[in-house]
């Protein structure tokens, strides 16, 4: 009967890890692990600029004394802004860049708008620049010249104005004598018109669930009694009674 032949020892490149080893390995392995955090761009939104679009150009406001409007729960005058664009109402440029607006003054002088200066509003101005991307965020930097009650937000179109305070202000120029008050027949005239609208407005809400209490329909009513209000403090005053004139004839 032939010897069998005991199997060769397994050498060391074959040899299985005891369970003691592997262990040993994984441990040692987890000691040296190095905590790592992700590295990943992220959008820097303190550069982002409003998406406000713009004219690029400057203004001047003038009033006028038949030009007024309720805001905010007072009778204010309706300033108009003239932009500072050379070929438009009369605003020219010299040689040398500059906004020329003597033309433009006196045309508008003529048609009975008054100029209020710049220097007339808080901070040394009623005029402020801000820059923004009309683009919506692609790169495009304009300015944007606002008054100082309105505000522009970043990433936003939106334009935020400061009613009360822009009220105010214009009260100020009224008492400091930089604006004539409402004329009584402007008043009057402007009450006649909201008066009769009222009638039509509310037709237009008949049957409606909201009825008196629809926005339109509650302004209206806050223009009526603001005017009313304003005619009721100029205790009946008139406007200076005319002079009778006699005619000089030669005979």
């Amino acid at each position: 009967m032939a010897r069998t032949k005991a199997a060769p020892a397994p050498t060391a490149a074959t040899t299985p890890i005891a369970s003691s080893e592997r262990r040993h390995s994984m441990d040692v392995s987890a000691a040296d692990a190095v905590a790592v955090t992700p590295e990943v761009a992220t959008n820097n939104r303190s550069d982002v600029l409003p998406f406000v679009r713009t004219t690029g150009r400057q203004f001047v406001y003038a009033w006028r004394a038949d030009q007024w409007l309720v805001m905010a729960g007072a009778l204010v005058p309706a300033l108009r802004p003239i932009r500072l664009q050379p070929g438009v109402d009369g605003v020219g440029q010299d040689k040398a860049g500059r906004i020329t607006f003597g033309v433009a003054r006196q045309k508008l002088e003529m048609d009975g708008w008054n100029l209020l200066a710049h220097n007339r509003g808080p901070g040394g101005s009623y005029l402020r620049a801000t820059k923004v991307d009309p683009t919506g965020g692609k790169g495009m930097i304009r300015t944007h010249y606002h008054s100082a009650w309105e505000t522009c937000h970043k990433g936003s179109t939106t334009i935020t104005t400061d009613e009360a305070g822009y009220v105010e202000w214009l009260q100020s120029l009224i008492t400091a004598g930089e604006i004539d008050p409402c004329p009584a027949h402007v008043a009057t005239k402007m009450l006649d018109e909201a008066r009769a609208s009222l009638p039509r407005r509310l037709a237009k809400h008949k049957g409606a669930s909201t009825g008196e209490d629809a926005p339109d329909i509650i302004a209206l009513r806050s223009t009526i009694r603001v005017l009313s209000d304003y005619l009721d403090s100029l205790n009946g005053d008139n406007p200076a009674a005319a002079s009778v004139v006699v005619p000089e004839l030669s005979s």
